[in-house]
């Protein structure tokens, strides 16, 4: 992908689509003014199609995911000395928790608020065999809202 000295890539792509943009209009302006309005809309639906597809792979992208959880989805373990998660990009974990049938269970966190693309954080005292949930919120350094869910069993 496009990057200009300082820019992350996005916001090069961002540049050289508006510059183009920018350019094609000026160009075409002269030509514009002499042609009816039915083909000065149609210009401007290519020039919008255009600015979509360009922004099509960074939309895609825009979200933080996460790339791992342990324990993972569904995994059987012994043990829990403590809950990760790692995520593609900075993330700022707001709330988790982690219940079971018996209720909820407090939880240490190892990781602050502060936005990081790794989070921890351990159970005060060992779990008790049971199926147990855990859940987190956060907000992805691009502003929106992410949440997430895991449950695992604890066996002897």
């Amino acid at each position: 992908m496009l990057a200009y000295a300082g820019m992350r890539s996005d916001d090069a792509v961002l540049s050289l689509v508006n510059s183009r943009l920018q350019r094609d209009i000026r160009e075409n302006d002269d030509d514009l003014s002499a042609q009816s309005e039915e083909r000065k809309t149609h210009m401007m639906r290519r020039l919008l199609l255009s600015l979509a597809v360009a922004m099509a792979p960074l939309m895609s992208a825009a979200h933080s995911k996460s790339e791992a959880m342990v324990p993972a989805q569904g995994a059987t373990v012994s043990e829990v000395p403590e809950l990760y998660m790692r995520f593609d990009d900075p993330m700022r974990i707001i709330s988790v928790t982690l219940s079971s049938a018996d209720g909820g269970v407090d939880l240490q966190r190892a990781t602050g608020m502060e936005p990081t693309k790794e989070f921890r954080a351990m159970p005060v005292e060992a779990l008790a065999p049971g199926i147990y949930r855990f859940d987190w919120r956060g907000m992805a350094s691009d502003g929106h809202p992410m949440q997430g869910s895991v449950t695992f069993t604890v066996v002897d």
